[in-house]
């Protein structure tokens, strides 16, 4: 878990940031398989609607394990992809599985995407598919 003072946090996520670095993350990290799992039916409609090309720079937002973003990585072949999400248990997690798959045009960095200082011209395509979070013990 990381201290909110080491990275920007608007105000209004704080309550968000300390559930995702904390419990909420862990558990999703610790349960990858069934949370990734349950996306896979969106896949046709979700990359078609994004559109990737080849060279594509890409950012997902909220990108928890990352699943997409190593996704968009595959399909932005002579591109890039970063991942950016609050919990650092999730993008462990992400680090780990796109070095494994061998994806070293991915990345992740921890960060409120709502107030995070991107460089206004490094991203062609924003993506982000976020399932029911509130509820997702439930599952």
């Amino acid at each position: 878990m990381v201290d909110a003072h080491q990275i920007l946090i608007d105000p209004s996520n704080a309550n968000q940031f300390q559930a995702w670095d904390g419990e909420e993350g862990a558990y999703w990290a610790a349960h990858v398989e069934h949370f990734e799992g349950a996306l896979t039916g969106y896949d046709g409609p979700f990359f078609a609607a994004a559109a990737i090309g080849d060279t594509a720079r890409v950012l997902d937002i909220g990108c928890g394990t990352g699943r997409d973003t190593r996704e968009a990585g595959r399909r932005a072949g002579a591109g890039s992809a970063l991942g950016v999400d609050l919990s650092s248990a999730m993008l462990d997690v992400a680090r780990h599985t796109a070095q494994r798959e061998g994806l070293y045009n991915v990345r992740f960095e921890q960060a409120d995407a709502q107030i995070h200082p991107f460089d206004k011209q490094a991203f062609d395509v924003a993506i982000s598919q976020r399932p029911d979070r509130p509820d997702s013990r439930r599952g």
